[in-house]
Parts: structure tokens; sequence; C-alpha cells
């Protein structure tokens, strides 16, 4: 299987790591996933929450979400 380097951003932090070429469209997905729930709960939460606030939310309510459906 081919390998190829790719950097994904999450809030604008680059986070760079080696996948399986034929996964790339997975890894963007998840991507631009994880970076639309942190913007819903940062403007639900507002200051309330901090961006680790914000990403530990969306991280279980994804757990939440693939835990409902297998």
């Amino acid at each position: 299987m081919a390998k190829q380097k790719i950097t994904l951003k999450v809030d604008n932090k680059p986070y760079q790591m080696t996948i399986d070429s034929d996964k790339e469209e997975i890894y963007r997905l998840a991507e631009r996933e994880v970076n639309a729930s942190v913007g819903k709960y940062q403007k639900v939460f507002g200051e309330s929450f901090t961006m680790q606030d914000c990403l530990a939310i969306a991280a279980l309510q994804s757990n939440i979400n693939y835990i409902t459906v297998t």
C-alpha cells in the first residue's frame, strides 16, 4: 500500500501524518467534520467554553454517534 504525508488542521493547528494514499479522502472528511463540530460548539457555548472544552465535547459527540450506530 502506498503511503503519503498529509497535513490536517484542527482549529488552524497543523498535524502532519503519514497515511495510506487511498484513505486521504476519509482523513480530509474527518478534518472537516471535526472543525465544523468545534465551530458549532464555539457558537453555542461562546466564551464560557475554551477551545479544549469544545474539542472534548466534539470528541464525545463523535464517539457517542459511533457507538450508537454500531
